[in-house]
């Protein structure tokens, strides 16, 4: 047999894991669908101080216009740190169409063949922030 107190701890700890479920599903699946995409093959051009990465993005969303407000960037030799950075942008792209981006992240010669640079662009789109990560092979 059941008491009072049973039924009430029972009541408390399923409203409990429902308000866990719900904060589950507004920090982690509701926010962002990723509609940018990088189409094609990235064009780098190397220099003796800094590396250009053009990628051409892509919106696959139909109604959605993306705006691209940041890129952070990470440059790893052969698995190891070895600077980061940011650089602001102002990028607009319509729903389905193409933009291009281009950033400057710093380089040596002795990064060529051993490089890695991880990019994440940071844009936003009807009131919601969503992020899209690329690795450039150097």
């Amino acid at each position: 047999m059941t008491t009072a107190k049973t039924k009430a701890a029972v009541a408390v700890l399923i409203i409990i894991v429902l308000i866990a479920v719900a904060a589950m599903y507004f920090m982690y699946l509701a926010p962002g669908k990723e509609i940018l995409t990088v189409k094609g093959e990235p064009e780098v051009v190397y220099g003796e101080e800094k590396a250009t990465i053009k990628l051409v993005l892509e919106n696959t969303d139909a109604k959605a216009t993306a705006k691209v407000a940041r890129v952070e960037y990470v440059v790893f030799v052969r698995g190891i740190y070895a600077e980061r950075g940011h650089q602001i942008l102002d990028v607009t792209i319509g729903p389905k169409s193409t933009g291009t981006v281009t950033v400057e992240t710093p380089w040596t010669e002795e990064y060529t063949g051993k490089a890695e640079i991880r990019l994440t662009f940071t844009y936003t789109y009807d009131g919601s922030t969503s992020t899209l990560k690329y690795t450039v092979k150097a």
